[in-house]
């Protein structure tokens, strides 16, 4: 029935949404290190916070809505 295949595209729909993330957090930890010389550990913090409210976001406007 329709279970299996709502199932799938939820993991589907999570999925792009944590690759949405850490693309973002990646592209921040990148912009912040060599463009701005901000220190490596001080930029992976902050980046956890852009991770985050994007992966919030995306699931929750797209993956459980």
């Amino acid at each position: 029935p329709a279970e299996p295949l709502f199932r799938s595209r939820q993991v589907l729909l999570f999925s792009i949404a944590f690759g949405m993330a850490y693309l973002a957090q990646f592209l921040f930890l990148v912009v912040l290190v060599e463009a701005l010389n901000c220190d490596e550990y001080l930029a992976q913090f902050l980046g956890l916070f852009i991770y985050g409210g994007v992966n919030f976001i995306m699931n929750r406007r797209i993956t459980f809505r």
